[in-house]
């Protein structure tokens, strides 16, 4: 109760601290860098240049320090840069940037391996946020190379391999900017000089320079000792003439001189001194330049105010002018905080002890009834509760500023990366992981030497290689989509290369063999040891014979190369049919607009071209009401790309090659190991028994079929002759037109997209039991990206990112991508992940117009919704089990399908609509019908599924060469399992089926059908109850099914979340088996 009264009473001051160190500490980290640097004004030229010098991260070797007083200095160092450079892209806009070296303290001192960190802890802080439009130019400094006689040759290859070259030579603005590297220049070696040295007598043979000429040098030039350097500097000292270890603080007066009269420049900009100097030098012409040295850019660096320069270039008349800048004084930042921080508590005290009679006394209800004491002086009680107001007011003001640097800063995902930084970002994680697998190669085995620092890198690895995916997929650049098809090819090589290493997969054979070491380690790191020697093993670093691996490597080449002209005859066969448009009756008016037209037969009757590209082919056959013209399409399209049946023979008999060589007797052993059906055997079980089951669902269906088309010939008085597979896709859209097509339409009224999406985000909320909130001001590819934060209890879970107009001119309709994986990292904090959401619905010109979607729209929105949550609510230790590629591929689309079922629940559609111009949810009648019409013809669809799956497994399964050749294997199971005949003429079906030549997807097909059975079990089992949707099974369903991701078998998830083994029943249920259950969902 005293404390209960002491708040009360002392209500107003925690109030007014409260904003008073919001207010201080929001000017202090923000406020005061927008003011230093928007007060620095560019000349008024209009091309403009950042100059930065001498970054020099912070390291232990800039001050000896090591663990938590490292750490904290390299916090608070590097925030002040990355904020300095953030604000200052964002406020000056500069079209160029210019560093003039010392990237790192310590970079020429460290190995390769922690040479690339600092490196991407560098490009981290010095982000280009505007790569389009802005250039960056890095030079090398003596920190980072060297200088002279002292370069270190390793550390100058990497710099040029992974930052790029050392000199430059620009065309900017009518002016020509000279990058050149004088720290190699001074060398006496020919082979370290030659790059600086060719620049120089290139730029000394023009006789009649083309432009003024703007010099950068990293270290000053040499000038007469105690040179006044100006107003600017801050030491009272000028730059001094120092030499030591690697360092000098002027260049030899033989080079300044070679350099100057040699490039004759008009002025000269140089860093490393980390001050301000302004300083005149003569040239051979008689001519001056004036050299303007650079202050450090970070406050760290011995000078107690940061700066810049601003320059600024204009072509015709040709000028140039130079403004320095300066950055705020942070140690007097932190003076002013520690200064306030006194005052609050002698605030707070005198407050304490002038009310010590109230505060320190009896409680409220019996103060009245008390004698009156004497003013008590301030003692433990009021010390007390001055520490609780002054916790009170840091839970309130220290949360505030850091979300700033959370979402502003700290965490932001990278989305404005050019082409040349993808490539370059991908040559380096390649290059690093090279290095560690060295390492590893030659280290003790053990956990911690070999698993767990490749675990670690991979989790910063695959953080970066699933944006770059992302980027590629959502740019309109083609230049940045061909570079993340570089990087993906790269990258995937780099994989291969890497897990066929015998050396590493010895030290880890090494840990996974040590039972001892197996004990103390957790699941998931067990987990993490087997699934690195099962992938080793895989790809045959195991084998000890070279010439088995040289065959393997064979073997492999030749696959890809069949997989490639597989799909290269795909695309390059493009045939085209002619028709009278009184032969493509029944096409939508869309079809003939811009069709091309042509003269051909003997009547000159004008034709129209339709190809046998995809969008064609399944709108005629949808569409097309005469037989013959189905079957003439049907037969066009399937008799093309006949080479295709050699070359997936030639696979076949590879991969069972393939198997064998790596310990199994065929190609479907080897490639349904790691998934949950674990072998051909469990497979082929499931398949057989739905083609058993879907068998007389199938045939009812077909009855219904061969009914509608008796009724058209019978209607235009031609004998029926058959149903036929030509027939199928019509007949299928006219039944389904006739139960739902009046529905679909007065469905769509209720389905307005960003309502629908707040409704679906609200639904998923309350099925998980999470929270979820919009941020404001978070950076994403577009400007009207939605991004929310999502929250399990106070615990920060991850971030969805949902773009909903998408302008990308490739990919799906809907689609959901993880942008960063999360895991553990190795300093105790989480790396939350962040997924996203993207839709290309198009944007209505008149915005009061709403963009209303069917109800196949719908169910995409709920199910890559639910797969944005999947990526989100997984809560794995390494990346490596957060990766949808960790999953079992019959497993993978498991939970996205299980959500995506909410869209074929009427209590649920009734959740997530409102008509979009009375709000009221779509009627349960209404519904019912919408979800009643969905098994209409999925019986002969789901055969034809399993007529694939199993055709896959048996070519795939067969111990020895078949004696049927693959189309004929083909064209015979289809006849006895899919019901439908292909027709009298022979086709090549299988010759277009890329999923059979994919190495990706080869004997795993049933796949897809195998999600969908376990989805239907999920969903009925336990999201539905007595026909009424049940929410509380989304908790369970996250913590078996979506936290695990790939840290434990799936099937193990599925069971502990069923309370059985799966069935097919809910599956069969779903098509129509049983009327009555299907109805529930």
């Amino acid at each position: 109760m005293q404390v209960l009264y002491f708040w009360r009473r002392h209500r107003r001051l925690v109030t007014a601290l409260r904003v008073f160190w919001v207010l201080l500490l929001g000017y202090g980290e923000i406020g005061v860098f927008y003011q230093h640097i928007g007060q620095c004004a560019w000349p008024a030229l209009p091309t403009r240049i950042a100059i930065i010098a001498d970054p020099q991260i912070v390291d232990h070797h800039s001050y000896g320090q090591t663990g938590l007083a490292l750490r904290l200095t390299e916090f608070f160092t590097d925030m002040y840069v990355r904020k300095s450079y953030m604000i200052l892209q964002q406020l000056q806009g500069p079209d160029h940037v210019v560093i003039l070296g010392d990237l790192m303290d310590g970079g020429r001192e460290w190995d390769d391996l922690q040479w690339l960190d600092e490196l991407r802890r560098f490009q981290t802080l010095f982000r280009n946020r505007d790569p389009r439009n802005r250039r960056v130019h890095i030079m090398a400094g003596n920190h980072d190379i060297g200088i002279g006689n002292t370069v270190v040759d390793a550390a100058l290859a990497r710099f040029r391999l992974h930052v790029g070259a050392t000199n430059q030579l620009l065309d900017v603005a009518g002016h020509r900017l000279v990058l050149l590297d004088t720290l190699t220049l001074e060398s006496d070696s020919a082979h370290v000089n030659a790059s600086s040295r060719a620049l120089v007598e290139r730029l000394r043979g023009e006789r009649e320079p083309r432009a003024p000429r703007v010099l950068f040098s990293h270290v000053p030039l040499r000038r007469p000792p105690h040179t006044d350097c100006g107003p600017l500097r801050q030491s009272p000292e000028p730059v001094p003439d120092r030499r030591g270890y690697q360092f000098r603080d002027q260049l030899q007066a033989n080079t300044t001189a070679y350099v100057l009269n040699a490039i004759m420049p008009q002025v000269v900009f140089s860093g490393d001194d980390h001050d301000t100097c302004t300083v005149a030098h003569t040239l051979s012409n008689g001519r001056s330049a004036v050299e303007h040295t650079i202050g450090a850019f970070g406050w760290a660096s011995g000078v107690p105010i940061a700066s810049y320069a601003l320059l600024a270039l204009q072509a015709d008349p040709l000028e140039l002018a130079l403004q320095h800048c300066f950055l705020p004084y942070q140690l007097g930042i932190y003076k002013c905080y520690a200064a306030a921080f006194v005052c609050s508590l002698l605030v707070a005290a005198a407050c304490c002890r002038r009310r010590s009679e109230d505060c320190c006394g009896a409680e409220p209800g019996l103060i009245a009834a008390l004698p009156p004491r004497k003013p008590q002086a301030a003692g433990p009680h009021c010390i007390q509760r001055v520490a609780l107001v002054m916790r009170d007011v840091a839970a309130v003001a220290v949360p505030t500023i850091s979300n700033y640097y959370i979402y502003a800063m700290a965490t932001a995902l990278q989305f404005d990366v050019d082409a040349d930084e993808i490539l370059v970002r991908s040559i380096n994680m390649i290059a690093k992981e090279r290095l560690l697998l060295d390492q590893i190669a030659t280290a003790p085995p053990s956990f911690a030497e070999t698993i767990k620092p490749l675990a670690e890198l991979r989790n910063v690895h695959m953080s970066e290689f699933a944006l770059i995916q992302f980027l590629g997929s959502i740019t309109a650049s083609q230049a940045v989509h061909a570079a993340s098809l570089e990087a993906e090819k790269m990258i995937k090589e780099f994989n291969a290369e890497s897990l066929a290493r015998s050396d590493v997969f010895q030290a880890v054979q090494a840990v996974a063999s040590n039972d001892d070491e197996l004990e103390l380690l957790c699941i998931e790191d067990r987990r993490l040891v087997e699934q690195m020697e099962l992938e080793s093993r895989r790809h045959g670093a195991h084998l000890d014979d070279s010439s088995a691996k040289q065959q393997l490597q064979t073997l492999t080449a030749r696959l890809a190369e069949l997989e490639q002209l597989f799909q290269q005859n795909i695309r390059e066969t493009r045939a085209r049919v002619l028709f009278t448009r009184g032969e493509l009756a029944g096409l939508p008016p869309s079809f003939f607009r811009a069709r091309e037209e042509c003269r051909g037969g003997d009547d000159d009757d004008v034709k129209l071209v339709v190809t046998t590209d995809l969008g064609d082919y399944l709108t005629l056959m949808q569409h097309a009401r005469l037989e013959a013209t189905r079957r003439a399409m049907f037969l066009v399209h399937n008799t093309r790309c006949r080479g295709n049946v050699a070359l997936l023979e030639e696979a076949v008999g590879l991969r069972r090659e393939k198997a064998r060589l790596l310990g199994f007797h065929t190609h479907a052993e080897y490639t349904l190991q790691p998934l949950m059906a674990r072998g051909p055997h469990a497979a082929h079980a499931m398949l057989s028994e739905l083609r058993t089951r879907l068998a007389e669902l199938g045939t009812g269906e077909l009855e219904q079929l061969e009914q509608l088309k008796q009724a058209d010939m019978q209607a235009m008085g031609r004998v029926y002759e058959g149903f036929f597979e030509a027939d199928r896709s019509y007949y299928a859209a006219r039944q389904l037109q006739q139960t739902r097509r009046a529905d679909d339409d007065e469905c769509r009224g209720y389905f307005e997209l960003a309502p629908v999406v707040q409704q679906i985000l609200a639904l998923f909320q309350e099925l998980f039991a999470v929270s979820l909130a919009k941020q404001e001001g978070v950076r994403a590819w577009r400007p009207d990206v939605d991004v929310y934060e999502v929250r399990e209890a106070s615990a920060l879970a991850g971030h969805i990112y949902v773009d909903l107009h998408c302008t990308a001119p490739r990919g799906p309709r809907v689609v959901a991508a993880c942008l960063r994986p999360g895991y553990d990292c190795s300093d105790g904090t989480r790396q939350v992940p962040a997924a996203a959401l993207v839709a290309r619905f198009a944007r209505p010109a008149d915005s009061s117009v709403p963009v209303l979607l069917a109800h196949a729209d719908v169910e995409a929105l709920v199910r890559e919704l639910g797969r944005a949550f999947q990526h989100v609510l997984c809560a794995t230790k390494w990346a490596q089990f957060h990766s949808s590629r960790a999953l079992e591929q019959d497993f993978v689309h498991v939970p996205a399908q299980t959500l995506a079922r909410l869209a074929w629940n009427v209590e649920a559609l009734q959740r997530i609509s409102a008509h979009h111009r009375t709000g009221e949810p779509i009627p349960a009648a209404l519904a019912g019908r919408l979800v009643a019409a969905r098994p209409q013809g999925a019986a002969l669809d789901h055969l034809r599924q399993v007529f694939l799956s199993l055709y896959d497994l048996a070519i795939h399964n067969a111990d020895g060469e078949s004696h049927d050749s693959v189309d004929e294997l083909f064209d015979a199971m289809n006849a006895s399992i899919s019901l439908v005949p292909a027709g009298a003429t022979r086709t090549f079906v299988v010759a277009r089926l890329g999923q059979l030549m994919s190495e990706r997807l080869a004997a795993r097909y049933f796949a897809f059908l195998a999600a969908q059975v376990y989805s239907a079990d999920l969903f009925a089992a336990r999201f539905v109850k007595d026909g009424k949707l049940a929410l509380d099974a989304g908790v369970a369903f996250r913590e078996h099914v979506l936290r695990l991701g790939g840290s434990e078998d799936s099937m193990d998830g599925m069971c502990a979340f069923l309370g059985r083994q799966p069935s097919c029943d809910a599956f069969l249920a779903s098509v129509g088996a049983d009327s009555g259950s299907a109805a529930t969902e």
